[in-house]
């Protein structure tokens, strides 16, 4: 064990590459990485921990057993599908309720990780004596989850560090970061509630491999990597990110030979894993997002190719050697009779340095046909459209306005940041400056590598906010626990010293506050339930959509088919067990062209095309008499712009006439929500009835907030 001082700072580095830094005190006593307070850091965890779930169950305790968003039911349905029919049909499983008339195969399509991991669950719960219920375990899943990311970051910034403070804080601000509050809340059935445990731990058995040179770690991290794959589309992120860690370790020379035979390993290992689950399959070696990694692990095996050659034959014999020049040549230019001492030994070296160069170059073309491959495979990543946006943020809009119109695909606002971050911003640089000036290695320049890259997909798509989360965390961990020990040791300026580790202590009450109002403010109310604030009457929260769901499911026939704007498709099918045209998997971008179409159309126009359709209700939802904001209305923008790229005869420059007879008066959506309302809605203009022929008003719920239309007029059948 080597010692190296900075400063007041030492760095001691242990035998398997790790590092340890403590604070100095004095020259008789130090302190070496202690809590600075007297109880064990386990305590300390699991009240961590413990807090963490509670503040995760704030909609539990205010809404009941219930999912969040419309993912979370999509999910459900799955879990479902899988406690009663097993893996085995589900992996068969055609949903022809969904995306109405074609379907949707769902076991291919789905990263069924969750699911598998829920039903597994199920089953041991069951074989222990319990009866639980799948709808509880699938809500309190994700809270549960967050309990295993406490652990996840502080193995992972301990590993880094070395330091049990720094661990302790990282795994603080991670469990109440209201970024991970956005995912792992209870209720938020989603693929992230797990994932994120996933990417910490494939990063932590990552950095293990290379410190310690043991390929195990290396193989446990391809497994986890094929356990996240399965689980949810950010495995392209952790994939790429290994690979640029690993050419972060050759250009700095940081255990360069370690990091590539971890990494040679993991990425052979990691691509037969991934290519074996159905919804990735040809993407892991054919899409664009893996060309990075092919091209790392060409690079690996160049450069260790190299390195091999470099240290068995002198500087000399490599610039000598010209691999275009024949062994003939050497063979014959001279006489043996005339030959030097050791001319034989110069053409045993020029046959092996021959060896060599044929071997590297055997495997620089075995790589390159493995990343031209993709060119001559089918395999597309359903994650191209998001990634590209990612890339290119500027194009979002008008290349894709599909994704452009999903507010979890905006780019993140200053206020959000601030929001879902808080007081761990204020640390994130002081943890650079201990990464950059204090213990440069591989580790620190992984995390670096992590946070750069995760800041700039953060900033391009809000949803990704939970992906730098883990960044955030071990950043401001390292840097309260630099700022902590630092004030602790400097007992000459007392008043200071107090005054400083107060405002600290002012900082970390001030979290916990603000993520304790997140968690029982923002992410508690539930979709199904929306809750908004108006200016005059305050907060409104309303049940609409569960009364309209009820009526659907009562009172129409179990082959009706229901049309509405793709954002409800998961509720709708869930709830009503209808068929539905389109919903939230945004697979097929024709028919959400088609009902954007459909609702842009006039009334008769429409009625074809929904007849053609084979569709029977129509829904919609309108906000004009309670002032609700995210109404069909608000959306009406985005509807236009998806059918036109696909429709010409739809423009968003034919609905901005103001005279009422534009085509906005006359289009469906516009009907649709104003049928019956021109007496009772404060926020129509032109108090002119709306009239229908070829549509019935079926159902509009007390608040008029969700509306159903049975598709033919009174006198149709």
């Amino acid at each position: 064990m080597r010692s190296y001082g900075l400063n007041d700072i030492h760095c001691i580095t242990h035998s398997d590459g790790s590092y340890l830094f403590h604070i100095v005190m004095d020259k008789a006593h130090s302190y070496k990485g202690g809590l600075p307070w007297d109880v064990g850091s386990r305590t300390i965890l699991a009240l961590i921990a413990l807090h963490g779930f509670i503040i995760r169950t704030f909609s539990v305790v205010k809404n009941g057993i219930i999912l969040y968003d419309y993912d979370s039911y999509f999910n459900y349905r799955c879990t479902e599908y899988i406690v009663k029919h097993g893996i085995r049909q589900f992996l068969q499983y055609v949903d022809y309720g969904s995306w109405y008339p074609h379907g949707r195969h769902v076991g291919r399509t789905v990263y069924y990780g969750l699911m598998f991991l829920t039903y597994g669950i199920y089953v041991f719960l069951r074989y222990i004596g319990f009866d639980p219920d799948l709808k509880t375990i699938c809500v309190l899943l994700p809270p549960a989850f967050s309990v295993v990311s406490v652990f996840a970051i502080y193995f992972f910034a301990y590993n880094l560090s070395g330091s049990d403070n720094a661990a302790v804080a990282s795994s603080f601000f991670i469990t109440t970061m209201p970024a991970m509050l956005s995912r792992t809340s209870a209720g938020i059935y989603d693929y992230e509630a797990i994932a994120i445990s996933l990417v910490v731990f494939a990063c932590d058995t990552w950095l293990r491999a290379v410190r310690t040179g043991k390929l195990l770690w290396s193989l446990v991290s391809a497994i986890l990597t094929f356990l996240l794959a399965s689980s949810w589309g950010g495995y392209i992120f952790i994939i790429n990110a290994i690979a640029c860690f690993t050419v972060g370790a050759i250009l700095l020379d940081f255990d360069f030979k370690n990091a590539i035979m971890v990494y040679l390993v993991y990425y052979t290992l990691t691509l037969p894993l991934c290519f074996s689950i159905p919804v990735v399959s040809h993407s892991i070696i054919g899409s664009l997002e893996m060309k990075g990694p092919h091209v790392v692990f060409a690079l690996c095996l160049m450069r260790l190719a190299w390195h091999n050659l470099a240290r068995n034959r002198s500087k000399k014999e490599l610039l000598r050697f010209s691999p275009f020049r024949t062994l003939s040549d050497k063979l014959h230019s001279h006489d043996e009779t005339s030959a030097p001492c050791g001319c034989q030994n110069g053409v045993a070296a020029n046959i092996l340095c021959l060896i060599d160069y044929t071997m590297a170059l055997s495997l620089f073309l075995a790589c390159m046909w493995v990343i031209l491959l993709g060119k001559f495979t089918k395999g597309k990543s359903p994650l191209m459209g998001r990634l590209q946006t990612l890339i290119n943020p500027y194009k979002m809009d008008g290349s894709n306005p599909l994704v452009a119109s999903i507010s979890e695909h905006q780019p993140t606002k200053w206020f959000d940041f601030v929001s879902d971050f808080w007081v761990a911003l204020l640390f994130v640089p002081i943890g650079i400056y201990v990464c950059v000036m204090y213990k440069l290695d591989i580790g620190s320049m992984a995390l670096l590598i992590y946070g750069i890259i995760t800041a700039y997909f953060t900033s391009a798509m809000i949803r990704l906010e939970v992906l730098f989360a883990p960044g955030v965390a071990i950043l401001s961990g390292l840097g309260m626990s630099f700022v902590i020990e630092r004030l602790s040791r400097d007992r000459r300026k007392m008043l200071m010293r107090v005054v400083a580790l107060s405002f600290v202590g002012v900082l970390m009450v001030s979290h916990i506050f603000h993520v304790t109002w997140m968690a029982s403010n923002v992410y508690s109310q539930p979709s199904i339930l929306p809750s908004w604030n108006d200016p005059k009457r305050g907060h409104i929260s309303k049940d609409d959509f569960r009364d309209a769901y009820t009526w659907i499911r009562y009172n129409t026939s179990t082959d009706s088919v229901i049309l509405a704007w793709w954002d409800y498709g998961y509720e709708l099918r869930q709830m009503t067990d209808r068929a539905v045209v389109t919903d939230n998997n945004t697979s097929d971008y024709l028919q959400i062209a088609i009902t954007g179409m459909v609702f842009s159309s006039d009334e008769a126009e429409a009625y074809k095309m929904l007849r053609a359709l084979n569709v029977d209700y129509v829904m919609v939802v309108y906000g004009g008499l309670v002032r609700y904001p995210m109404d069909d209305l608000s959306k009406f923008r985005w509807m236009i712009k998806i059918a036109s790229t696909q429709f010409p005869q739809v423009h968003e420059s034919f609905f901005k006439q103001k005279n009422r007879h534009g085509n906005w008066e006359h289009s469906l959506l516009y009907k649709l929500c104003h049928h019956g309302l021109h007496n009772s809605d404060e926020t129509l203009s032109d108090q002119t009835p709306v009239n229908l022929k070829h549509f019935t008003e079926v159902f509009s719920s007390g608040n008029c907030l969700v509306r159903i239309y049975r598709v033919g007029g009174v006198g149709d059948v």
